[in-house]
Formats: structure tokens, C-alpha cells, sequence
């Protein structure tokens, strides 16, 4: 376990554009490593496979290339989102329209 906590910090260390106003590629890089060290305070790591990440000298840089280099459905989930509330909301004006009648 404190291997998972050191790894936490460590790779918290390595987030860029902290101190400087981020160009669009730089806010996408710095929202998607806050995601993974998000993912790291919600789930374990056994020992075993943190203490092999703790030996990079990057970490979290490994595993946002890792990640940015894989299919994902986050555009799909986004869709869906938009898609949910957009339907929610006519639902909402149909009924709001059907009282004023």
C-alpha cells in the first residue's frame, strides 16, 4: 500500500502545466493525467506492479501514452451524455407545454 501512495505522489509531481496557461493539446494531456492519478486514489495497484511503474522515470507519462495510443469510448460516453439530456429536455418541454394547454 505505500508503494501505491508513492507512486501517487510521484506521478502527481510529473503533471505539466501547472504554473502556465495550457495551449488546447496541453489542457487535454493535463485533464487525462488528472484522470489517471484520479484512478490511482480509487483503486490498488498490488505492490508488485507499482513498484515496477515507480521504476520509470516517468510514470504517468508512460501510462498516458499507453493510454492515448488505445481505442476509448470517451467521445462515445460524451455523445451519450449530450444525447440523454438533450432527450430529457424535450420530455420536459412537452410536459411544460401540455399543462399551459
Amino acid at each position: 500500500m505505500r508503494n501505491v501512495i508513492a507512486l501517487f505522489y510521484f506521478v502527481g509531481s510529473e503533471n505539466p502545466c501547472i504554473y502556465s496557461v495550457p495551449n488546447r493539446k496541453q489542457s487535454y494531456e493535463y485533464t487525462v493525467r488528472e484522470d489517471i492519478l484520479m484512478s490511482l486514489e480509487f483503486h490498488d495497484l498490488p505492490n508488485a506492479q507499482a513498484n515496477a511503474l515507480l521504476k520509470s522515470p516517468s510514470p504517468l507519462a508512460d501510462v498516458f501514452k499507453e493510454w492515448e495510443s488505445k481505442e476509448n469510448g470517451y467521445m462515445e460516453d460524451i455523445w451519450q451524455t449530450v444525447d440523454d439530456r438533450a432527450k430529457e429536455a424535450v420530455k420536459r418541454e412537452a410536459k411544460k407545454e401540455q399543462k399551459e394547454r
